[in-house]
């Protein structure tokens, strides 16, 4: 893909976006909200 191909696709901000709520089979207590920032450092 040529950086043209980027520049004229569409693109949508966080107002563009409507997240609905519903049903999941993932309980929250089975879900891992960490970020690696680099290798082993885990904040």
């Amino acid at each position: 893909m040529q950086l043209a191909d980027l520049l004229s696709a569409e693109a949508l901000t966080f107002d563009d976006v409507l997240l609905v709520p519903g049903y999941a089979e993932v309980l929250p207590a089975e879900t891992d909200l960490g970020t690696r920032l680099q290798g082993g450092f885990k904040p």
